[in-house]
């Protein structure tokens, strides 16, 4: 009998947790949708990844073989980053960062912190309510 009650236990307790973390009790934030063109030196920057960070969303893409990027956003005021390595390809782990043999050897971050840095970014962007397609950044290798 206790072998039956305790699976009784379990199975309430199972039913409890996934009632508790259904996306009633989440909040909802209004997102749109975003795109643009990004040029590093007047030239497209291609396989960079895109972040916009706004008070309670981040949306992030990369920018295809024409710089072109898209991704949801949350309206309003959003700073910025944007990350791109030397000799890296496809999805990079920040962990990679100097991973090499000697210190420092990992791939290297093309551009400054003015662009890369979410915390130095000079970049902002505002995200209308309707979503825009003129998010298009002139970034410097310097």
């Amino acid at each position: 009998m206790s072998v039956d009650f305790t699976r009784l236990v379990a199975v309430c307790l199972f039913v409890l947790v996934l009632t508790g973390c259904g996306p009633k009790g989440r909040p909802t934030v209004q997102t749109a949708v975003v795109s643009g063109v990004v040029k590093m030196d007047g030239q497209p920057l291609v396989g960079a990844e895109v972040n916009f960070l706004s008070a309670d969303y981040a949306g992030v893409a990369e920018t295809d073989g024409s710089g072109r990027f898209e991704m949801t956003a949350q309206p309003g005021a959003n700073k910025i980053h944007i990350v791109k390595y030397q000799g890296v390809s496809g999805t990079f782990d920040a962990t990679m960062v100097g991973g090499g043999d000697m210190a420092g050897s990992g791939p290297k971050q093309l551009l400054p912190p003015k662009f890369s840095d979410p915390g130095k970014t000079e970049l902002t962007f505002t995200v209308s309510e309707e979503g825009n397609s003129d998010a298009n950044f002139e970034v410097t290798s310097k």
